[in-house]
């Protein structure tokens, strides 16, 4: 059953669907079979590891990173984007203009409707962007030593990265939760110590430890946000301290964010 869930957590993985919604299986028909070609890499020093190098690589050819300077809307003539201009007024002439927002923020908030084909911008406002997560971000200032079934996962080479499904069933509960808008009781979540691979990343004796769940409810009333985080982020602390009875002692930090 736990290998069935765990192919049933591929299915869902970058797509706003349950266990059972027909048509996910391309998820995890694309997981299995990327191969080490696509495989998953981490950057030595973290994510913000990889945006100093892209940085370092502009300016070393000339590039200028600035900050603070967000972007009003793109220069368009003749069908043809020109530059960019700043909130501030400011206009910046370019020859290549990327954007790495999403594809609303892109086409349909700096480029313009007007400026579209009528059947793409339709196509863009038909994206899906419903899926909810949370992420719990924290310092550790021992490993968790789990205990019982899953003891094995002590083995340092196996816990730096884990995750614990019983059953579809069980996921599929999440999501029926979740889609009547309530943050579920029992949340599937993935865990994962970076540290472990990469000591860099926490001072000597410290760890660093990241929680994923997916399901946390998208459609959040105002003035809700903070409190249903707070909920969920407890409740998969729980979860894994339900199989490592020292893991919520052992958290000094944390920070929870949601999508």
């Amino acid at each position: 059953r736990c290998i069935q869930a765990s192919m049933c957590a591929a299915s869902i993985d970058g797509t706003h669907t349950g266990p059972f919604t027909p048509g996910n299986a391309l998820s995890m028909a694309y997981h299995y079979t990327m191969g080490d070609a696509f495989d998953f890499r981490t950057p030595k020093g973290g994510i913000g590891a990889l945006s100093e190098s892209i940085v370092r690589a502009l300016e070393d050819h000339g590039g200028k990173v600035r900050l603070g300077a967000p972007v009003k809307r793109f220069l368009i003539s003749k069908g043809k984007i020109t530059g960019v201009e700043l909130k501030s007024g400011e206009k910046i002439t370019a020859e290549v203009v990327l954007s790495s927002l999403d594809a609303r923020a892109t086409f349909l908030g700096l480029a313009g409707e007007e400026h579209l084909p009528s059947d793409f911008v339709h196509l863009v406002k038909d994206i899906n962007y419903n899926n909810g997560y949370i992420q719990v971000h924290m310092t550790l200032k021992e490993m968790p030593e789990f205990t019982g079934h899953l003891a094995f996962a002590n083995e340092s080479d196996i816990r730096w990265i884990m995750a614990y499904i019983p059953s579809p069933e069980y996921l599929s509960r999440c999501w029926e939760q979740y889609r009547n808008g309530h943050v579920p009781d029992d949340p599937v979540c993935y865990c994962a110590f970076p540290s472990v691979m990469d000591p860099s990343l926490a001072p000597a004796g410290y760890y660093t430890c990241t929680i994923f769940a997916h399901y946390f409810p998208y459609n959040v009333p105002k003035g809700k946000l903070k409190e249903l985080s707070h909920v969920m982020a407890e409740r998969t602390i729980d979860k894994i301290a339900r199989f490592a009875p020292n893991f919520r002692s052992a958290i000094m930090d944390k920070v929870v964010l949601t999508r």
